[in-house]
């Protein structure tokens, strides 16, 4: 803690609504993925893939902070369903490379729509402005937390 008890306060503040923020969107998210017949796991995939292009199988275990054989699993489902392709790398014939199919595309583009479309009736009584403000800030604070590298200090 600082020694400035409003600040305290403020950052005590801050990580109560991120806390209320992410069990909103928790509830949200099983919602979306109960009617796409998709796992939280699978969409982050597709998006990991997506934001990526053609991405190694490894770089996206350890983007996922998993070990390869959980992300080759996951992936499994992801083709069985059309939603990705896998190849060798033809650069190392070890190496496996994905990238999202059309249906894959569409499939994540519903996720996002349906998420898009749930923060738009969280903020429907909110001004463009202020919804863009809130992102300019949510996007600061993510940036911050990635370079003190989300310490936790004890």
């Amino acid at each position: 803690m600082s020694t400035d008890p409003s600040r305290d306060a403020a950052c005590d503040d801050v990580f109560q609504q991120l806390f209320a923020i992410n069990r909103m969107a928790r509830v949200v998210g099983a919602e979306i993925y109960r009617r796409m017949g998709i796992q939280r796991t699978q969409v982050a995939l597709l998006g990991s893939v997506a934001r990526r292009g053609e991405v190694r199988l490894s770089d996206l275990a350890c983007e996922q902070q998993v070990d390869p054989s959980v992300v080759s699993r996951q992936l499994q489902g992801l083709e069985q369903e059309g939603l990705v392709t896998r190849r060798p790398d033809p650069d190392d014939r070890r190496a496996t490379l994905v990238r999202l199919t059309d249906d894959g595309t569409a499939t994540l583009a519903r996720a996002v729509g349906m998420y898009r479309d749930a923060v738009a009736s969280w903020l429907s009584d909110w001004s463009t402005p202020e919804i863009e403000h809130t992102a300019a800030a949510l996007r600061r604070m993510a940036s911050s937390q990635a370079v003190a590298g989300a310490e936790v200090s004890a």
